[in-house]
């Protein structure tokens, strides 16, 4: 496609996240994330890991990586 790879990640985690929001409107399952924004540059993944954590509040969220430098 048109978009980087790190753009189509944060284009799939979105689907995702609103497909869960759309079956389970009143309540929030476990998020589990195993090293999804892999194809990141370091600025946007700046702004996806203050998502999680900022933005998703009520949400638990398992967030795997094997990279230090993706972690908050």
């Amino acid at each position: 496609g048109c978009y980087s790879s790190g753009s189509q990640d944060l284009f799939r985690f979105a689907e995702r996240l609103a497909l869960l929001d759309g079956l389970y409107p009143k309540e929030h399952p476990v998020l589990i994330l195993d090293d999804p924004f892999a194809n990141l540059d370091d600025s946007h993944m700046e702004k996806v890991l203050s998502f999680l954590w900022n933005e998703q509040s009520g949400r638990q969220i398992i967030y795997l990586t094997c990279q230090s430098s993706r972690m908050p």
